[in-house]
């Protein structure tokens, strides 16, 4: 005779091919029954660990879930500040048309951001900018 029902395995086996099923237990939850003292009561001490290390291997499921959702959250927050920012830069980029005629200097407006940037790389800002221009950034 095993010391685990069949009943208490099939919950063990859903567990492990569904463990989202059980993430987050809320009392109107599906599964919340197995959270009560009555059924708690009825299994053996086997049945209890059993449950209990099958319920921790959720738990550290749920937990890299939330990790793994908070870090593509906070990754796609960044994407799309990077964005906007990228649209403002290139809605502020310049004061005249792209194009200028033959001799006349292009005026160009540019942030403090691309003034660094464009110090660090050991160019001109007007260069630096026409750079970008050309790469479509």
């Amino acid at each position: 005779m095993s010391d685990i029902s069949n009943g208490v395995q099939a919950l063990i086996n859903r567990m492990e091919s569904n463990p989202e099923e059980f993430y987050n237990p809320k009392e109107n939850d599906k599964w919340a029954f197995i959270y009560k003292e009555t059924f708690r009561d009825v299994m053996t001490e086997p049945e209890k660990a059993a449950i209990h290390t099958a319920l921790k291997s959720v738990r550290r499921k749920e937990f890299e879930h939330l990790v793994m959702k908070e870090i593509l959250r906070v990754d796609e927050d960044k994407q799309k500040e990077l964005e906007y920012k990228r649209k403002e830069t290139r809605k502020n980029l310049f004061d005249s048309p792209a194009i200028a005629r033959e001799g006349e200097p292009i005026q160009y407006r540019f942030t403090e951001s691309e003034y660094r940037v464009a110090s660090n790389l050991g160019l001109d800002i007007a260069d630096y900018v026409k750079m970008k221009q050309q790469m479509g950034i």
